[in-house]
């Protein structure tokens, strides 16, 4: 029987019928997934290959070949015209003066980006961030920029 290649960012089905998406491989066969259908029902779940029924679609690609790490990155130089930034663990975030917030991230998972928010300093540091809305990785960076510029402004 050949083995599944299960990779990071790759949508997954699993035993249980629900969907999720592989944010972190730890080995061939232990991962961490997000499951739920919007960011008001996501949860962080321990996973293991045989947990997984079969994988849904390998980590997505857009615009012409460009991964989504890709995309976060040239999302995250759009932000850092415009924003402060500074860089925690290899992770970029942005100095947001505003209201609930000091600072945002982008990432991605289950087949959207979406901007992380962390509400202090020390929210950061402990990586406790409050997810915003989900742009879905099918549209521009533009268009992803816009959008995301518009739920920070709100």
């Amino acid at each position: 029987m050949k083995r599944m290649e299960i990779k990071q960012y790759d949508d997954v089905l699993l035993k249980d019928g629900r969907e999720a998406a592989i944010v972190e491989k730890f080995s061939d066969a232990d991962f961490l997934a997000d499951v739920g259908n919007s960011p008001k029902d996501w949860e962080t779940i321990s996973v293991t290959a045989s947990d997984i029924e079969r994988v849904l679609s390998h980590g997505q690609r857009m615009d012409e070949g460009e991964t989504v790490q890709a995309k976060i990155e040239r999302l995250n130089a759009l932000f850092a015209e415009k924003y402060e930034s500074f860089t925690l663990n290899g992770r970029r975030f942005f100095i947001l003066e505003k209201e609930g917030a000091v600072a945002f991230a982008v990432d991605s998972f289950s087949g959207c980006f979406v901007l992380e928010y962390a509400e202090t300093m020390r929210d950061v540091m402990v990586n406790r961030l409050e997810d915003g809305d989900c742009f879905s990785v099918d549209m521009s960076v533009e268009e992803t920029y816009q959008a995301m510029i518009r739920e920070i402004e709100s």
